[in-house]
């Protein structure tokens, strides 16, 4: 279930690594958005730090950047606390 926040800092901080992470491989949001099989507007909330995805998506979404393990592992933990 994804939380909603309205932005708070931490949000917005992961939100904020989220678009990095897609932008240094060079997605575009709307192609990220099809493969975990979400939506475009669901992942915009996600980067602009206005609701905080379930662990598994970030999970889901750093595997399919191709991004390393330790990355990964670090933006779960954020989106856990």
């Amino acid at each position: 279930m994804t939380r909603t926040t309205g932005g708070t800092p931490k949000a917005r901080a992961l939100g904020a690594e989220l678009r990095e992470a897609r932008e240094e491989v060079g997605k575009r949001l709307r192609a990220l958005a099809q493969e975990p099989d979400t939506d475009q507007v669901r992942l915009m909330r996600y980067e602009t730090g206005k609701s905080v995805p379930p662990l598994e998506v970030v999970a889901a979404f750093m595997t399919a950047l191709g991004v390393s393990a330790t990355q990964r592992d670090r933006l779960v933990e954020m989106a856990r606390g």
